[in-house]
């Protein structure tokens, strides 16, 4: 069994500290005293959590995210409370729907898109640029080999855009393919081929 170590959850920390128990209660061993360092809960937490993706149409960005590049319906969530103090919005109720990879032991806590829609959201027309604005550029998926599939899929749904692909060699890794599209609200997708890259560079088998 192959273990990639990576930011623990609180469900999965909690979880793996049980396995050790019985672990130990079957073997006759006595349990840790203390769980290594590198697989404890940290004090305090700088990992991204997950990104908002704010959409005019909930159904048509379900098409893209979902439909079009593969991603899974973790949960349909109405976020409800004081909406207005946090985001200037002049509802309380916000529906929406996580996204991610279901077969992931970290999904909700890594790479996990947050779709919702603001019932009084201000349409912002996005333009293209050489070289591009500043602020939040693009949001990245890691594609494995399904990039192409991924591209015909998005292609006979009629959904993002003209795709920019462009491939990119990192020393001894294998060749790697980039394509930017565009969703449903114009914000710019880059899908990734590249082998998965843990946070120091080293490729994971």
């Amino acid at each position: 069994m192959r273990i990639r170590f990576a930011s623990f959850n609180m469900a999965g920390f909690a979880l793996f500290q049980l396995l050790l128990h019985l672990s130990a209660k079957l073997t006759g061993a006595s349990p840790p005293a203390q769980i290594p360092t590198i697989l404890q809960e940290p004090d305090t937490h700088y990992a991204v959590h997950h990104t908002v993706v704010s959409a005019s149409s909930l159904s048509e960005s379900l098409r893209f995210y979902v439909d079009g590049l593969g991603l899974d319906i973790i949960r349909n969530y109405t976020f409800q409370g004081d909406l207005t103090t946090l985001f200037g919005t002049n509802t309380s109720v916000l529906p929406g729907y996580f996204l991610g990879d279901t077969t992931s032991v970290y999904n909700g806590t890594d790479g996990v898109i947050y779709l919702v829609e603001f019932p009084d959201a201000k349409k912002i027309p996005t333009v293209d640029s050489d070289p591009p604005n500043t602020g939040l550029f693009l949001t990245s998926f890691w594609m494995g080999d399904k990039i192409n599939a991924t591209l015909e899929r998005l292609d006979r749904l009629g959904m993002g855009g003209k795709p920019h692909i462009a491939t990119f060699s990192f020393g001894s890794e294998p060749l790697a393919t980039y394509a930017t599209v565009r969703d449903p609200d114009g914000a710019r997708v880059l899908l990734v081929s590249r082998p998965y890259i843990n946070s120091i560079g080293k490729q994971l088998p």
